[in-house]
């Protein structure tokens, strides 16, 4: 499978790529930074699975990513990462706040198999614990394995 990996540069980066290419799901990963022009209208244009990555900004200062998502959501799997989470929440219409714990990297999150049933309990929410902020007053669907 092929997918695409939206880049905004975070340290981070390098490690979930090598995950990717690493895992057992036989991934093809082609990495586009998310302020080249030419990337992100190549991904708009012929649209594959989404990996919105980390990154060290906010999602209001990530436009093209944005702008990428309103042309592709519904159309394609994404996965948020971090500030690709916020992003996406964003865009889905959720507001941001302030968490009040910063935990990033403190615990061991289970993502793959994750179920919707899982959400609410102690384990499907540790998988968003560490987020440094929380998308917040709105119920969203849920559909994880498919």
């Amino acid at each position: 499978m092929k997918i695409a990996y939206i880049d905004h540069y975070d340290s981070f980066t390098f490690n979930l790529i090598a995950w990717l290419k690493t895992s057992n799901m036989d991934i093809e990963v082609e990495v586009i930074p998310f302020d080249s022009k030419v990337g992100m209208y190549k991904v708009s244009q012929s649209p594959s699975p989404l990996v919105i990555s980390p990154g060290p900004n906010s999602p209001m200062e990530a436009s093209a990513t944005r702008h990428l998502l309103r042309n592709v959501l519904g159309k394609v799997p994404i996965l948020g990462i971090c500030l690709g989470h916020q992003i996406l929440g964003v865009e889905l219409g959720f507001k941001l706040s302030k968490s009040k714990h910063i935990e990033v990297g403190k615990i061991a999150i289970r993502l793959n198999g994750l179920t919707c049933d899982e959400r609410g309990t102690a384990h499907g929410d540790r998988a968003t614990a560490y987020l440094r902020s929380q998308v917040m007053d709105k119920v969203a669907t849920c559909s994880l394995n498919g």
